[in-house]
């Protein structure tokens, strides 16, 4: 037998044995509940993330908790935990302490924690999911024909770079939190004065721009329209900053820091 038919034994072994598992009493809450919103219950609850599997239309992901000494396996379908069921201590690694070390691994250096699921993904559902999960967009930089962005977790006081390469998420990678504070995201990278971490926007759907300037701190103050063109100001009430945005043709063409006044600010 070849090694991965061999994989393909294990995994759908695992999967078997996963449906005829019974879920604990204490996370039967979760079945049902968004893959988002049930990895963070997790974490809360003491579990942390080993690995994942990816299984045709689903994912397991198995989790261990040190203190229970318990390893699990959340199946996600169609964006929820369709089962959570108790696993054999050897689904996490050895005793646990191979699922302890790769959870180092991964919030120290490696891919992110319970969001290496992502990798493959297209960069539009990638960034939905990313919000999704608590992460807000910082800057994004230009390297060969890729682009890296830097998103940054409050909650998890964490940092992360995501590069993404023909039109698809290739890796995840964490960061110290200095990639992602708030000066490297004003003035990193390619991008130019205050407004580094919107000029990803140029080329948007107006549509789409418009929520992503509202999800990173601003306002729509006023527009006006001629020669095919709108100009709207936007005013960032946190960093006291007005933008212009050029839409044409149904997409934004430019956007360039303007004065306070522009934005009825003083």
């Amino acid at each position: 037998m070849n090694r991965n038919n061999f994989m393909i034994l294990v995994v759908l072994t695992a999967v078997a044995f996963s449906v005829q598992a019974q879920t604990p009493r204490n996370l039967d809450d979760l079945v049902g509940a968004r893959a988002s919103s049930g990895e963070r219950e997790l974490e809360d609850r003491g579990y942390h993330h080993h690995k994942t599997m990816k299984i045709k239309d689903s994912s397991i992901g198995y989790w261990w908790n040190s203190r229970r000494g318990r390893c699990i396996a959340a199946t996600t379908k169609d964006g929820r935990f369709s089962s959570v069921a108790e696993q054999p201590e050897s689904m996490c690694g050895e005793d646990g302490h191979a699922s302890n070390n790769d959870y180092d691994r991964r919030h120290h250096g490696g891919r992110g924690s319970s969001i290496d699921d992502l990798v493959g993904m297209r960069a539009r559902s990638g960034e939905r999911e990313l919000k999704d999960r608590g992460y807000h967009h910082r800057n994004t930089v230009k390297v060969k024909g890729n682009s890296i962005a830097y998103w940054w977790n409050p909650r998890k006081q964490r940092c992360i770079a995501v590069t993404t390469k023909d039109g698809r998420y290739d890796s995840i990678m964490d960061q110290p939190e200095s990639m992602c504070d708030d000066k490297r995201a004003d003035s990193g990278g390619d991008h130019h004065g205050r407004r580094g971490n919107i000029d990803d926007l140029v080329g948007m759907r107006a549509s789409s721009g418009e929520r992503e300037l509202r999800d990173r701190g601003y306002k729509f103050v006023h527009s006006r329209r001629g020669g095919g063109r709108i100009w709207a100001n936007w005013w960032n009430r946190s960093a006291r900053q007005c933008i212009t945005v050029v839409t044409m043709n149904g997409r934004y063409d430019s956007i360039t820091d303007s004065p306070p006044a522009d934005c009825d600010r003083r």
